[in-house]
């Protein structure tokens, strides 16, 4: 009978545990990058915010720093010669 009050708690207390986890994660919201990366040989920084993304009219087709890298490398044209373009979640 121990057992099984014992196996009980456990179970509620993992499933509280998976609840609370999962539901901070969709609080979580995407607000854009800093990247880094060489343009000319010097490295630079800057920040790509949700809002500039939008304002370019490219939120279709970004919504995570790797879809940017992946983006910039695809479309050199609008970012100029770049080199190992890095971006990180704000």
């Amino acid at each position: 009978m121990k057992k099984l009050i014992l196996l009980i708690g456990c179970l509620s207390l993992l499933t509280v545990g998976i609840i609370s986890v999962s539901c901070s994660k969709d609080d979580d919201e995407w607000k854009g990058c800093s990247c880094s990366y060489y343009y000319d040989g010097e490295k630079e920084t800057e920040t790509i915010t949700v809002a500039d993304i939008k304002e370019f009219g490219f939120e279709s087709y970004i919504k995570t720093c790797a879809e940017l890298e992946n983006f910039a490398y695809e479309h050199a044209e609008f970012f100029g010669d770049i080199e190992n373009l890095r971006c990180v979640n704000l």
